[in-house]
């Protein structure tokens, strides 16, 4: 995967399969800081090898340079533990679907046709996603409606994190939501409110607990 989308992502404020095929590799959840059980509903699953393998798929049929394929396959167990089950077995399926564009950004990939049909009936009910709602809802929006709304779909600030595992989760709430005062602060010009607040943090936040793309950033 080209996880240099979420540089895009942050950055704009928003918001050859048969030498690298991953099935054989011995990669364990804990080289992810996390297990990708952790979050999310008990939908459809996609094991961490099926990952690695749609991976390495989606490297070939998009062409990238194979002399950094090896070194983002060899992290592809990392990638799989930061991430939810549904969403996994979601970018698998598009993947095998030859549903994921070589070119898109980070967003359009998730608010692509695949991925919103694969996701659709998904959700975080998990104990910290949970707290991250809460904390978020007390800082930023003490409307009623905040908890039911916060990862409705993709425009609302919890919704990518809502994608990724406990431990990345736990770190946006105590990096991002226990941060904020509810206030809008200024940046240069630019008022950003507390939710555009949120919402930086929080990609930034998680696109640091992804492994680094050797493809695109060095990593």
């Amino acid at each position: 995967m080209k996880w240099a989308w979420f540089a895009v992502v942050a950055v704009a404020g928003a918001g050859a399969i048969g030498v690298y095929a991953c099935s054989s590799d011995t990669f364990s959840a804990a080289d992810g800081g996390g297990d990708a059980g952790d979050a999310g509903d008990a939908g459809p699953q996609t094991t961490q090898a099926e990952f690695c393998d749609a991976e390495a798929a989606f490297f070939a049929h998009c062409h990238i340079d194979a002399g950094c394929i090896a070194k983002d396959l060899n992290d592809c167990g990392s990638l799989y533990a930061a991430m939810s089950p549904a969403f996994a077995h979601a970018l698998a399926t598009c993947i095998e679907q030859n549903q994921l564009a070589c070119t898109e950004d980070f967003v359009s990939q998730i608010a692509s046709s695949c991925m919103q049909t694969q996701l659709f009936d998904s959700t975080n009910d998990g104990a910290s996603f949970k707290k991250l709602t809460d904390d978020y809802c007390a800082a930023c929006d003490t409307n009623v409606s905040c908890k039911q709304s916060f990862a409705a779909n993709v425009n609302q600030p919890g919704y990518f994190p809502s994608l990724f595992s406990d431990p990345i989760i736990d770190t946006v709430d105590t990096d991002c939501a226990l941060q904020l005062d509810g206030g809008t602060v200024t940046a240069g010009d630019a008022s950003v409110t507390c939710t555009q607040q949120f919402t930086l943090c929080a990609l930034v936040v998680i696109g640091d607990k992804l492994p680094k793309d050797a493809c695109s950033d060095g990593g």
